[in-house]
């Protein structure tokens, strides 16, 4: 089972889309879970989710994917397991919050960068984490 989870290439295409979509999901995470750059920390996350309808073990999923699965894909630990969680949960927060408009201009913001975001756990689930990589290091 974890050989299937691990098992990847050592091109760079998909370690330029983990550690981009690592870079990208991992300050949010660290938002929710340590209160840095500017967040709640897990109290006042699972607070404010809990207030938008999200129910309260959801809420630290969330919390757990965004900071976990960020880690876990910028070193490439297995990274296809992260960025099914990842894309999964981008899809979710799309169409929970963002699902009114596209354009971030828009009031509350759009959903385009949940796509962006998406297409990268894509193209790590189906080439796997990539080049300079835990998983790569396994798999070998």
């Amino acid at each position: 089972m974890f050989r299937s989870l691990n098992r990847t290439t050592n091109d760079i295409v998909p370690f330029i889309a983990r550690v981009t979509l690592a870079l990208f999901i991992l300050p949010h995470g660290l938002q929710k879970s340590a209160g840095l750059f500017g967040g709640y920390g897990i109290a006042g996350t699972v607070g404010f989710m809990e207030s938008l309808g999200v129910p309260t073990a959801l809420a630290y999923v969330a919390i757990a994917v965004e900071s976990i699965g960020g880690i876990a894909l910028l070193f490439g630990v297995f990274g296809r397991l992260a960025a099914a969680a990842l894309g999964v949960q981008m899809i979710t927060a799309a169409l929970m919050m963002h699902r009114a408009s596209f354009f971030v201009g828009q009031q509350g913001g759009g959903f385009e960068l949940h796509l962006l975001a998406v297409g990268l756990a894509l193209i790590v689930l189906l080439k796997g984490s990539g080049r300079w990589s835990v998983d790569g290091l396994q798999a070998a």
